[in-house]
């Protein structure tokens, strides 16, 4: 109905006046704009001015919800494209206004989530600072994050943390270093900064590590928290630990080995003991947790990765028998 429908209306759309895009797109094709496609948008809204264009943004805006998500990700950038050509042409199209919250309502509606930070900053100069944030989505609040040099700001990053922390706080950390970590540049995040990130994003997936399954194990500490991992405390490891079996205490390993050399001497020191403990606990509880591996070398290198310097002999010969023998050299 939708293909068929726009084929004979799109004819008249240079004769519209406003009256007729009231009409046609919050009334009469109203059941019918969830199967409206970008090409139609496309179509429909270079007929338009900025408040017919508006008009159509808050009728689909109004059957957001009623569209697969691939649709409403694929008129995002038909939003972004007018108002950039817009902007081009001379005309602000109400980013003038003095609201951010209204002018994003109106110019993209719900489809807001999926415009790109560095589209609305281009489009509304007003987006170009924290005062917007609030009213950014996760994907977003991480292109500010990259953008704004936040990395390297202990007050820009806890007000990036404060916005996460509203509503859904774990879904939000996801989202968040699931688009920060997708960049393609490398993450430079001063110490103090990346501390800040690592105590209030642990705080929050701590809460969930107990129906941790291995995926989540791997998602988290070999992609995720990567950038963040040499700030990870002996604490943090003792809690992340005590709810994992073997095979995901070996994930956390590699991924904290992996980043060892970004580590402070005294951090890698701190966090040997918790390994030990944490083998050590297994032993007792019954559970060989890889120590009857073949290899000792393999052992050794699953259990403790780089960290094994710092572990006591003792400690290695009481979590493994086979370091009575010659094994070790």
């Amino acid at each position: 109905m939708m293909d068929r429908t726009f084929a004979i209306i799109r004819l008249r759309f240079a004769d519209f006046v406003t009256d007729d895009w009231v009409s046609w797109f919050t009334v009469k094709l109203t059941p019918l704009l969830p199967s409206l496609t970008a090409e139609m948008l496309q179509t429909a809204t270079s007929n338009t001015d900025c408040s017919e264009y508006r008009i159509i943004v808050g009728a689909l805006s109004s059957v957001f919800d009623q569209m697969t998500s691939p649709r409403q990700q694929e008129l995002a950038p038909v939003l972004s494209g007018y108002l950039k050509q817009r902007r081009s042409s001379g005309s602000t199209c109400g980013s003038d206004t003095s609201s951010l919250g209204a002018w994003l309502e109106e110019s993209f509606g719900k489809f807001s989530i999926y415009v790109d930070y560095k589209d609305l900053r281009e489009i509304n100069a007003g987006f170009d600072s924290f005062g917007a944030l609030g009213l950014l989505s996760t994907a977003q609040v991480a292109q500010l994050t990259l953008a704004s040099g936040a990395l390297n700001s202990a007050h820009l990053i806890n007000a990036v943390f404060e916005r996460l922390e509203h509503d859904s706080p774990f879904q939000n950390v996801e989202e968040f270093f699931a688009a920060l970590t997708q960049t393609s540049q490398g993450l430079e995040i001063n110490p103090v900064v990346r501390d800040i990130m690592m105590n209030r994003t642990f705080a929050i997936i701590r809460l969930r590590f107990a129906v941790f399954v291995t995926d989540d194990w791997v998602s988290w500490f070999t992609v995720k928290l990567t950038p963040l991992l040499p700030s990870l405390t002996a604490e943090m490891l003792q809690t992340a630990t005590s709810d994992s079996d073997c095979s995901e205490y070996h994930i956390i390993v590699g991924a904290l080995s992996s980043v060892f050399d970004q580590m402070t001497s005294q951090r890698q020191q701190e966090l040997a003991p918790v390994l030990s403990g944490y083998l050590k606990q297994r032993r007792s509880s019954g559970s060989t947790c890889g120590s009857d591996i073949s290899s000792l070398g393999a052992w050794l290198e699953e259990s403790f990765g780089k960290f094994s310097i710092y572990v006591d002999y003792e400690d290695l010969r009481e979590i493994n028998t086979a370091a009575l023998g010659t094994g070790f050299r």
